[in-house]
């Protein structure tokens, strides 16, 4: 598969099924199924419908409007680089927007999100295709993948070339801080507001599978596979896009799925939704995807 045909991984459309509802009628046939075998001993309620009860409440969401932070000449400045010729040579035609699009993700009954897949769609105003906003750089990235031998943090920057570099901080053994980072201790979600953009900043990153399309278009995919994402480990996805200098309004549509791989369930759970109707059993067996959508108009923070 390209890069650039990523797409979500479950097959429908969840837009037509209702999650909840499909959930509670799987947890009161498992309930129905436990009583009918035993399982229950003797019990309405089983750990089996317990569990299908529970993750109805899951979450995995863009949690309100992206920070939007314009880059200019004096953030090199400020962070003592010199302005990089291919910057300068670009913001004649263009503007550059750093773009952080903040994730929440609350996976119920202890069981962690496996797979994360995000989706971040830019246009402008202007339909013509040389006056769309396109993606200069982002993050996650998976050329970053070879440093991330556990969950860790990586020290990114922005640096003289204009594009994303990155290394494992090291620690002092005097102070056991993190050595020679300008920026220790801020973060991917502050960075824009604390002028830090540049960096280094540090940027949390689980050790899973990325994938994701590649940079100079208007969408972008990820998809983190293979590893356990709960809130401390969602992700930090950032744009940094190339807009226009004539275009003045922008706008996202973005989409978040989230699965957990059934074939780490309990083995009482899997035996019990191989005995449900054949809707139920693909939801469970299709990793119990949860999707969610948003739109924004950046054009005020423009």
């Amino acid at each position: 598969m390209s890069p650039d045909s990523l797409d979500f991984s479950f097959s429908q459309d969840l837009s037509g099924i209702d999650r909840a509802a499909l959930l509670q009628e799987a947890a009161q046939r498992l309930d129905a199924l436990g009583a009918h075998l035993g399982t229950g001993g003797g019990k309405t309620v089983t750990e089996e419908g317990q569990a299908a009860r529970a993750i109805v409440d899951d979450v995995a969401e863009f949690a309100g409007y992206p920070q939007v932070y314009k880059i200019t000449d004096k953030d090199f400045v400020k962070a003592k680089f010199t302005v990089p010729a291919s910057f300068t040579k670009l913001t004649k035609d263009y503007t550059f927007y750093w773009l952080y699009f903040p994730v929440v993700l609350f996976p119920q009954y202890n069981w962690a999100f496996n797979r994360l897949e995000m989706e971040v769609k830019m246009r402008s105003e202007d339909p013509a295709p040389h006056k769309q906003p396109v993606a200069y750089q982002i993050l996650p990235n998976q050329q970053f993948q070879t440093l991330v031998k556990a969950d860790t943090n990586l020290e990114i920057t922005l640096g003289e070339n204009f594009e994303f570099g990155a290394k494992v901080p090291t620690l002092s053994a005097n102070t056991g801080l993190l050595s020679g980072t300008i920026g220790a201790g801020v973060d991917v979600k502050g960075a824009a507001g604390a002028g830090l953009v540049l960096g280094p900043f540090n940027y949390h990153v689980k050790r899973a599978k990325i994938q994701h399309t590649t940079t100079g278009a208007e969408r972008v995919f990820w998809r983190l596979d293979g590893a356990e994402f709960f809130q401390e480990d969602a992700p930090q996805p950032v744009i940094v896009a190339r807009v226009p200098k004539d275009v003045k309004e922008v706008h996202i549509e973005a989409s978040l799925y989230a699965y957990r791989y059934f074939n780490l369930a309990s083995a009482g759970l899997q035996s019990a939704i191989a005995s449900l109707p054949k809707a139920l059993r693909l939801f469970f067996e299709g990793n119990l995807p949860l999707g969610s959508s948003a739109t924004w108009d950046l054009t005020p923070s423009l």
